[in-house]
């Protein structure tokens, strides 16, 4: 039986242990609405560091789940495939949950109630679904805390004869 297993040199397992007992440690503070940007800075440089950014990004792409495998049946003239389960998959689903626990664990309560209506399954959508959670929050902070700034907004516009929207 021949078995190709590809080796992920994109990322070290060895070094995820150590990330993830470093956590607090690497990051100092907990994600919350008015840190995203410093927090996502921060998160970056660490998966760039430990060669895992491809997790987040989406440029490590997930491996077939399934390989095939030839059978030789020594004998025979006759060979079979079966489908076996890829071990590069299983290696990277295990990677990419270990680093979703790492970002996992630098969220705060609040950013992790949000996560929960849509429960992520990889690094991938755990960062689209923060990146757009915080762009939300932001745009109705920007409109509810905002108002002076709003109201010279609509001054000006009016100020260049333009009607300002309801």
């Amino acid at each position: 039986m021949v078995l190709q297993v590809l080796n992920n040199s994109s990322s070290s397992s060895s070094e995820l242990p150590d990330l993830l007992s470093n956590v607090h440690n690497l990051v100092p503070f907990k994600l919350e609405n008015e840190n995203f940007f410093a927090w996502r800075y921060v998160i970056i440089t660490i998966l760039k560091a430990y060669n895992l950014f491809g997790y987040l990004d989406g440029s490590l792409e997930c491996p077939e789940k399934f390989v095939r495998v030839r059978n030789d049946d020594e004998g025979e003239s006759s060979s079979t495939t079966t489908a076996q389960i890829n071990p590069s998959y299983e290696i990277w689903c295990r990677e990419d949950l270990r680093v979703m626990l790492f970002i996992n664990a630098t969220l705060s309560a609040d950013a992790l109630r949000g996560m929960r209506l849509n429960c992520p399954t990889t690094t991938r959508q755990l960062w689209i679904q923060l990146c757009e959670a915080t762009h939300i929050s932001k745009k109705m902070s920007f409109v509810h805390n905002d108002v002076p700034y709003l109201e010279s907004i609509k001054a000006g516009l009016e100020g260049c004869g333009m009607k300002p929207p309801p």
